[in-house]
């Protein structure tokens, strides 16, 4: 007998889970999104905007990017970095946003299965929303169609919890539909993990949505385990100790904890670590501290300095950092962490961060690592930083650290980061420094 296919997240919906589990493969979506912020900052991209000496025009830039989009070779990628270029095409030029979403649609048509073409219809649908209801309601539509021919409830609570969660922003009233079959789905799952996953999804939806009911249906995903100990039921705590972070940080730590398998467990843990430092930085770092796994505690602490503001704090919490990353077992893994601790050691210690990027044992973590310490140094150091950026043996590794450098100068010196783009071939990259240098454009002036 066949085991029984599981529930896979999507990362929009879940932000702490594990990418292995996401129905997208738009990773923390195309990156572009983080750039185009509120729709007031679209508001400000203007052609009126008097542009620094050699860039081009903001929609020069953006024609530019949505080439490169256009060039993205997996459709699950380009549809998503298609949909947020529509956002910022808008205030400029509408019928190229249309068009734009339109190649979107047309993308996550495209989509073999109907577990991710219809989580990308619906992304799609959210950013026509803010020029056209009638078209989004249409698209919205279309995706909710398609789940209804998902073989799974489970499959089908994912998607009408997505839908219904990104419905809320634009018309709240259809919402409420959605978000009510995502339930329904739910509680029709099998018992067990599947059945917590697909309450998980609905509980991370209204969450997003601001109901209270979150905290009842999550409640009842974990309910849903009560007396399991299995492989399959820990993997699914793994999942809910982050969202049960955001309302209750001890339970959730003691749900990690719970958790056989000690990888599981730790990297349950990292993620717990993740949500609360939203909202207590002190608390994340003891929970990190307590991680078992030298380099996801490595990670965690890494990631916690970077957001501290206070410099003793940050330097103290890099310092654990480095030296949990330091009695990682495998040399591999024990890279990794450290090239992660480089980068964020990087603009307030470039010096030792440097020594520590080329000390790593495997030509993998020097590259990686050499990367995070350039874009690190782009603000303070520029030429310093193209040398590291440039001297990277791996070619990906090398445009990704280009292009982070070229990022990070997109709001100082725009003109130099657009003089990199010919170093940066591949097309998702280009595409996220070009918006980037858009926005950038658009915003500063001629500063």
């Amino acid at each position: 007998m066949q085991p029984r296919p599981r529930i896979r997240p999507c990362c929009g919906a879940h932000p702490h889970r594990e990418p292995r589990r996401c129905a997208r493969t738009g990773r923390k979506a195309a990156g572009v999104a983080a750039v185009v912020g509120t729709l007031g900052l679209l508001g400000l991209l203007s052609p009126a905007v008097p542009q620094p000496q050699g860039l081009p025009s903001p929609q020069e830039l953006l024609a530019e990017a949505t080439q490169a989009a256009q060039r993205i070779p997996a459709a699950s990628q380009r549809l998503l970095v298609l949909a947020d270029l529509g956002l910022l095409w808008a205030p400029l030029d509408e019928a190229r946003a249309r068009q734009t979403w339109a190649e979107g649609r047309a993308a996550a048509q495209a989509l073999p299965d109907d577990l991710p073409r219809s989580l990308a219809l619906g992304s799609v649908a959210s950013r026509i929303a803010t020029l056209d209801a009638a078209w989004a309601t249409e698209v919205f539509g279309e995706a909710a169609q398609v789940a209804s021919r998902l073989a799974l409830p489970e499959q089908q609570a994912l998607v009408y919890a997505e839908l219904a969660a990104r419905r809320q922003a634009s018309d709240p009233a259809a919402a409420v539909p959605l978000m009510e079959q995502a339930l329904q789905a739910a509680r029709q799952a099998a018992e067990g993990p599947p059945r917590a996953e697909a309450l998980l999804a609905v509980a991370s939806a209204r969450r997003r949505c601001g109901d209270a009911a979150a905290t009842t249906v999550l409640q009842e995903a974990i309910a849903a385990l009560v007396g399991l100990g299995d492989p399959d039921a820990d993997y699914t705590r793994g999942l809910l100790a982050p969202e049960l972070a955001y309302t209750d940080p001890q339970a959730a730590v003691a749900m990690a904890e719970a958790i056989a398998d000690e990888e599981a467990r730790a990297a349950a843990l990292g993620q717990v670590v993740r949500v609360v430092a939203a909202a207590d930085l002190g608390r994340a770092a003891e929970i990190a501290r307590g991680i078992s796994s030298e380099a996801v505690a490595a990670n965690a602490l890494a990631d916690l300095a970077q957001t501290a503001a206070d410099p003793g704090v940050r330097a103290t919490l890099l310092a654990e950092a480095q030296s949990r990353a330091e009695r990682a077992a495998e040399p591999l893994t024990q890279d990794e962490a450290l090239a992660v601790v480089a980068g964020a050691l990087a603009p307030t210690q470039p010096e030792e961060a440097l020594v520590l990027a080329q000390s790593l044992s495997t030509a993998e973590g020097r590259d990686r690592a050499l990367g995070l310490v350039a874009c690190g140094l782009a603000s303070q150091n520029l030429e310093r930083a193209l040398g590291l950026a440039r001297g990277i043996e791996n070619r990906p590794e090398r445009e990704r650290a280009l292009a982070g450098v070229a990022a990070a100068l997109a709001r100082r010196d725009p003109a130099q980061a657009y003089q990199l783009l010919p170093e940066i071939r591949d097309p998702r990259l280009r595409a996220d420094v070009l918006t980037k240098l858009a926005v950038a454009a658009g915003t500063t002036g001629d500063a």
